[in-house]
């Protein structure tokens, strides 16, 4: 299972990753992120993970997620901007 995102500004794709999510294995069904407590794992399919992610400049965000053997459904996708 992977989650990328592409910057407009940088054209690259970067994956979401990061301690408790692997690159390859991002909706592990885990309950984490900025200062979650308790930490939740094994959640039996539901993954609510939070990312720190730096954007330099303008452009369209677009996130791709997939799976070689798993259905994957999106319930919900927040995005915080500071301004």
């Amino acid at each position: 299972d992977s989650a990328t995102f592409t910057s407009g500004a940088s054209g690259t794709a970067v994956a979401l990753t990061d301690a408790d999510n692997p690159a390859d294995d991002v909706f592990n069904s885990t309950v984490s992120g900025a200062g979650r407590d308790p930490a939740s794992t094994n959640t039996l399919g539901f993954d609510a993970d939070t990312f720190a992610v730096t954007v330099y400049g303008g452009g369209p965000l677009s996130l791709e997620v997939s799976s070689p053997s798993d259905a994957i459904r999106l319930g919900v996708i927040t995005l915080s901007v500071p301004v």
